[in-house]
């Protein structure tokens, strides 16, 4: 193995959650994560951006590739800011921090992302304060949590996830300002010239039409995401990212052992009752 393989797989030790885009590329979970960064670059445009929670960086990265002023990418792990710095677009850098204690003053940054990491906090109220306070009067907080009771349940790092209604509640607390938002897991079909149907660089599809034929009920989504801010919010595109088909099977599976395992707990529970 060359040294960037080694690095490549030390991002995620003592962190199995980590998401690594360079083991799971065109995978599912690549698609859920990276739309979540291509969603925000609207947001960013000259503005002074924290990436709160980072990890290996490849969303700091987009955001400074979609011209911020400049991004600051932050994570707990020493080792991954190591790894993320050595791929650090130009317009951004990386420093060990703790999102319960950010070491930024007050009024810091215009924009604010926290993707998938509010959960993963045992005091995410304290998390929040902080993401507030580093933002100046107009900065925006863009932020996003596993939708209890839909995202697949057991998770043993995760020590909260939040409702829609809960994520929308917090932030109401902190900010003038609030628009919730629903990422979802959906099958997709496409119609595609050669170019589009041979591209995987995440790159839009110029012209695409996109379609739903699946009405779904508010509240269903798997994920809840969320704008916050103390000045009227602005509306970013709507997103959809394309993967493979790999995961479809191993996620079908999953789904179904987790509801025979629900079935089978309650049917214990009545008996012994």
């Amino acid at each position: 193995m060359d040294a960037h393989g080694k690095d490549i797989a030390d991002v995620s030790r003592g962190h199995p959650e980590r998401f690594v885009p360079h083991l799971m590329a065109g995978r599912f979970i690549d698609a859920e994560h990276r739309a979540r960064y291509w969603w925000a670059t609207a947001l960013v445009s000259g503005k002074k951006v924290l990436d709160a929670a980072c990890g290996t960086g490849y969303g700091t990265n987009i955001l400074a590739g979609a011209g911020a002023e400049s991004v600051v990418g932050i994570d707990r792990a020493a080792h991954v800011v190591e790894f993320a710095n050595k791929q650090a677009h130009s317009s951004a850098t990386f420093r060990v921090a703790d999102l319960l204690d950010l070491p930024f003053s007050e009024n810091t940054f215009d924009v604010a992302t926290c993707f998938e990491a509010i959960e993963h906090v045992a005091t995410p109220e304290i998390a929040l304060d902080e993401l507030r306070r580093v933002l100046g009067p107009n900065g925006v907080l863009a932020i996003s949590s596993p939708n209890r009771g839909v995202y697949l349940g057991g998770n043993p790092h995760h020590h909260h996830e939040f409702t829609s209604d809960e994520l929308g509640s917090a932030l109401r607390d902190r900010f003038k300002h609030v628009r919730v938002l629903r990422q979802h897991r959906w099958f997709a079909t496409a119609i595609l010239e050669d170019e589009a149907f041979e591209s995987g660089d995440g790159h839009p599809l110029q012209g695409a039409d996109v379609h739903k034929v699946s009405p779904d009920e508010l509240g269903h989504e798997t994920y809840v995401l969320a704008l916050a801010s103390n000045a009227p919010l602005p509306r970013p595109a709507a997103q959809v990212a394309l993967s493979d088909d790999r995961d479809l099977w191993g996620w079908c599976y999953t789904r179904v052992r987790g509801r025979v395992h629900e079935l089978m707990h309650n049917k214990r529970r009545r008996v012994r009752s």
